[in-house]
């Protein structure tokens, strides 16, 4: 989890990066509390959080950080986390703006 964070801090201008990195994130937090409180913990939703921002109109970007923002929201405590550093904000705006991609609507 460490690794992946620090990759997608490193180049938060690279999509394929941040693409990969919250597709990463999104398949460790599937299904498993363990790892999704570690990640909130190690700062994962923050990079997932930042790649959507820096990468607004990359639907692949938005389409990995949905799905791993809604893992890691199965555990209660990152619902407020995710809550709180604006990440409704930003599913919303991710949803808004790719309107037509089923991928970012699920």
């Amino acid at each position: 989890i460490e690794a992946i964070v620090s990759a997608m801090a490193a180049h938060i201008n690279v999509f394929k990066v941040q693409e990969q990195g919250c597709a990463a994130l999104g398949n460790l937090s599937y299904d498993n509390d363990v790892n999704s409180v570690s990640m909130a913990a190690k700062h994962g939703i923050e990079a997932i959080l930042s790649a959507m921002t820096a990468h607004r109109n990359v639907q692949k970007v938005q389409e990995e950080g949905c799905y791993a923002l809604g893992n890691l929201a199965r555990n209660d405590a990152n619902q407020a986390s995710i809550s709180t550093k604006d990440g409704i904000e930003a599913i919303v705006s991710a949803m808004t703006a790719h309107s037509n991609e089923s991928k970012v609507q699920e």
